[in-house]
Formats: C-alpha cells, structure tokens, sequence
C-alpha cells in the first residue's frame, strides 16, 4: 500500500474511534461493564533483574514559584538564561517534582484499602504512563544508557547500557525522557474509549515534566513526530504492551550524532494482569496516531473558534505565588467541592494567563495552539456568570453564553456536580481537523497531548493560588458542542475541568512518607 492510502486508512480510522467513543445517554446507562477488581492492573512497571539505582528522595530545588514556572513554560516568553548543566542530582529533582509518589492512602476503618498519589495526575488513578530515561555522555552520576524511572520507589533501573537511542529522537540531548503508554491499565476500567485517557495522561506527564525543568532553569522541548517503531526498539518495549507517545529533551542539544547500537535489554517487565482484554477498536486507533506525521507545510490557517468583541482583558498581576516544589507535590484531584467559594479576578486571571503557555514542541512550532479554552464562570468576582472563550495571546475573555452555567456544567459532564460546585469549570476544545490537516492521524496524539498539559497548567496554578482541581474525562461530547454552537469542523471537545476548594475526605488517611506503603511498609 503507498504511503498516502495508509495515511487515509489512518486518518479514518481515527475519526471513527472518536465518534464511536463519543459518550451519549444511551452509552453511559446502557453499559453493563463492572470492574473486575481481581484483575486489576498493578500500577507499577518493575524489570525483574534489572540493576536499580536509587535517586536522592530530598533533591534540592530552587524556590522558583508556581507561575514564575509556568511563565517559563511560555517559549515566546522565556528568559534567556546560561545553560544549566543535567547531573544526578537534577534529574532526580525534576522526576521527584514531576512523576514520583507524592503520597500513600488508606482508609481508617479498612487499612487493607489502600492507593498512592503522584505527583502527575490520571484518569481514576489508573496511571498509564511510563518514563524512560535516556542518558547520553556528560551526566555526572548517571550510567550512559536507557533506564526506565519506577515511580514508586524514586529509582532508575537499567536496561540498556550504551548509546542506543537514535540521535534523530529528541534532538541527541545528553538526557532524553521517552513517554510510553499502557493502554490495558485504563482500558480496564474505562473500555475501548481509554485511549483518549492515556494521552490525556501523557500531556499531564508533560506538563508536570515542563513545570518541573522550568524551575530547575533547564531548557525542555516536547517532540510528537518520531519513528514510533525506532523509538519502541531501542527502548526495549517494542512487541510489548507499551507504546511511545512522546519524548522530551532537555538541556542544550548536541550537534553530534553517534550511531545507535544494538543491545541486549537488561531485565524482565513485571505481569500487570493475569487476564489482559483486547478492545479492537482501540488498538487500531492507537496504530493509526502512530502513522508518521505529515509535513506541516499543509498546515490550515488559524481562525478564532468563537469570534466575537472581546467581553473583559483580564489584568495580568499575579495575587499570590506559592513555590512550585511545595505546590507540586501537594498536588491533588479533588473528588468533591464545597459550591460556595469564591475567588477575586486578579487569582482567576493568574490562572487563565498561565493555562495555557506557548509550549516548545514540534507540533506548536507548526501550527499554534491546537486547544480552545472555555470557562464556566460560576463565582468570580468581576466576572458576570456565562461561558467565556480565552484568547490567551490578547489576554481577552469572550462570552459565549450568558447567566448560570453552573447546571449545564454538571449535566454536560455525565452529571457529576463537582463541575457545578467549583468556582470556575472549563471544556476544551480541540481543533481536530487543524490537527488532521497539519499531521494526518498523528494529529490526534497531538490535541489530547496538548489538552492534558493545559490540564496540568490549571492543577498547578489552582493549587498555587490555594484552590483545588481536578480533570474531567467523562462529558456528553456531541451535547457540548449544542449548547457551545460548535460543528465538528469547527471544534470538538477532548477534556473537561473544574477548579474550586475541596472537601476533603476525613475517612482517608496518608502516609506522611511518599516511599512507604502504608500496608506494605517499606519498599
């Protein structure tokens, strides 16, 4: 088959999964899956037999504060600054701020029941992301060659010793952290529509990875548009139930470019399940954003999603700025919020500014921002009650419907009244044919990547300003689009939120020691 029918056959492919993904009435209280909770998939990848090196669990970081760090997150506003140099040290730093344990719970009346937190968030704490930490010449205190981060115990195992990533993936930065999802961890809660959980979860990954390098002062660039088959081999997942969805550069590239070379993997992956259920549909989809991009030269113009005179310019002091190591840590996904809070318009324009930077990536190189903003104001001060769209570069709010919000909020998003209950809940939206125009099926990767890291800019900028959040997976998708007057052409929603003050949870208790499983002990 020529390159272009398989790009088509991609292209199709993925629209047909989003609209066979869509959650309708009918699909929500229609479904008869329950959770087999004995095959649940462990949450940690391990390598049996691969050499461990523990990290540092008290990595210094600078007090650089939470929107000064998503300020940099910003290319176009970025300080120009010396290069900062990777070592043990910092590495650990950034994966300790960015994708480590953050936390262990358990009920008080049942310690059997028992989760941990991360730093990066996921759809229902499933966590389908996995990190691989490539090491090139010139880190001191890091083996040359690709590890693979386990989260729950701050470490790297290593797998492969040697230059044997290709210089091409990531720019041949001394250090390189590739992005791998398993499907089966959401898939078994959340069926063949997990997909679009996962690459929500690796734009979180990103986010928290972009935040945490800002803060350390290291430069860092995201890149969608890689030979996903290169990539897989040379870090040991390929035929496996891992696939690459992204890699991250950082610090100063190299101009070198040594060979790749062959090697034998260190270790053995751990089994997740015992019984691993193959949803078609998704499988194929995830197959087809794995196409190569197309040249983005055939990029569309960029339009305005809701065009219209501008309703407020949102003033750009920032009230308050709580340092980014506390705050990312502390992060947490609320479950319920107590409907009555309020914020003043200076906090709610510190978060829109900061929500959603011009990131450095290959994708917004090509094409600006691929997500559309929407805000469901329900008690802001200044800010009269309806859904404004965000024009981040005028700094403009735009209203889209006007009065209470509050009950569509819920009901658009399967009910859960979290979204009516916060100060402020958000769709957004993606341009799904800019995104297929510019990179074909690949494109698709990209706006739920891109979603997911504005995510992760509204988890920290909340919680910096003493409020909290939480992601929204779950939405009625073609009734958005109704109520927000959107055709698929012109916009099609991929995530919602919502940002408010939390009730918390006084059955739950933590462990005061992220590395320390409150039933397990130790690890």
């Amino acid at each position: 088959m020529n390159p272009a029918a398989t790009r088509e056959d991609a292209l199709a492919q993925v629209r047909r999964y989003h609209d066979s993904t869509k959650h309708t009435v009918a699909s929500v209280y229609g479904s008869r899956h329950v959770l087999d909770w004995a095959n649940q998939p462990d949450p940690f990848r391990r390598y049996e037999g691969a050499p461990v090196a523990l990290l540092s669990r008290t990595p210094a970081m600078p007090r650089t504060g939470t929107f000064a760090a998503l300020a940099q997150c910003d290319a176009s506003r970025r300080e120009s600054r010396a290069a900062v140099a990777l070592d043990a040290e910092r590495v650990s730093a950034l994966l300790f701020h960015a994708l480590a344990v953050s936390a262990w719970k358990q009920l008080q009346d049942d310690p059997s029941v028992r989760w941990s937190l991360r730093v990066n968030p996921s759809s229902g704490n499933l966590h389908p992301i996995e990190a691989h930490v490539i090491v090139r010449d010139g880190v001191d205190g890091l083996e040359v060659g690709v590890h693979h981060y386990r989260a729950d115990v701050h470490a790297l195992e290593l797998r492969a010793r040697g230059d044997v990533v290709p210089t091409s993936i990531g720019d041949g930065a001394s250090v390189r952290i590739a992005l791998t999802s398993i499907a089966w961890r959401e898939a078994w809660k959340y069926r063949a529509r997990a997909l679009r959980y996962c690459m929500l979860d690796a734009g979180h990954a990103l986010g928290a990875l972009l935040a945490a390098a800002a803060a350390l002062g290291v430069e860092a660039r995201a890149l969608f548009a890689f030979d996903d088959a290169a990539l897989a081999a040379a870090l040991g997942v390929a035929g496996g139930d891992e696939v690459p969805v992204l890699v991250v550069s950082l610090g100063p590239t190299r101009s070198d470019a040594a060979r790749a070379t062959p090697t034998a993997f260190l270790g053995t992956p751990n089994e997740l399940s015992e019984d691993v259920l193959e949803y078609i549909l998704l499988d194929l989809a995830s197959k087809a954003c794995a196409t190569p991009a197309l040249d983005a030269g055939g990029a569309v113009q960029t339009t305005e999603m809701f065009p219209g005179a501008a309703a407020l310019v949102l003033p750009r002091s920032v009230p308050r700025d709580d340092a980014f190591a506390h705050v990312a840590r502390r992060r947490r996904s609320a479950v319920e919020m107590d409907g009555r809070a309020r914020v003043g318009l200076e906090e709610f324009a510190a978060l829109m500014h900061h929500a959603q930077p011009r990131t450095a990536c290959d994708w917004m190189d090509a094409t600006g921002r691929l997500i559309t903003l929407v805000a469901y104001v329900h008690r802001v001060d200044g800010v009269e009650p309806g859904a404004y769209a965000w024009r981040p570069d005028s700094g403009e709010i735009v209203r889209v419907k006007a009065g209470d919000q509050r009950a569509w909020a819920a009901s658009l998003s399967l009910g859960q009244e979290i979204a009516s209950h916060g100060v402020v809940a958000f769709s957004l939206i993606a341009d799904l044919e800019r995104a297929f125009a510019s990179f074909g099926a690949r494109g698709y990767r990209a706006a739920h990547v891109e979603a997911g890291c504005v995510g992760h800019a509204l988890y920290l900028g909340a919680e910096a300003l003493g409020l909290q959040a939480t992601g929204i997976g779950a939405f009625y998708d073609d009734d958005v689009h109704q109520h927000l007057g959107l055709t698929p052409q012109r916009g099609q929603v991929v995530y919602h939120f919502t940002v408010g003050r939390a009730v918390f949870d006084d059955r739950v208790v933590a462990s005061t020691d992220p590395f320390r499983d409150p039933f397990r002990g130790a690890p």
